[in-house]
């Protein structure tokens, strides 16, 4: 409610356009690594909980990293909007 009094309503979306340019890219990115990943290791024994558990662990990994690694400039954007306040365009 202070933001809405001290500076309109238009401060509630700040960084807004920035965050979707950072998590959008995040998500696609981390699909994608995950399709490649399980094609790209050995297939493992569906019986062998220890094995799936370990290939799921290193997809999910992979991806998570490859996510943050790619899309951090767009998340070091979203917070110098926050300390500016000022956007993208």
């Amino acid at each position: 409610q202070h933001l809405k009094h001290t500076k309109g309503l238009g401060s509630w979306f700040t960084g807004l356009d920035a965050a979707i340019l950072k998590t959008a890219p995040k998500y696609m990115v981390a699909v994608v690594i995950k399709d490649y990943m399980g094609e790209y290791l050995a297939p493992v024994d569906p019986k062998d909980k220890t094995a799936v558990l370990l290939k799921q662990a290193k997809i999910a990994v992979t991806a998570g990293v490859a996510g943050a690694v790619l899309t951090n400039p767009f998340d070091v954007v979203r917070n110098e909007m926050f300390k500016t306040e000022e956007g993208m365009v």
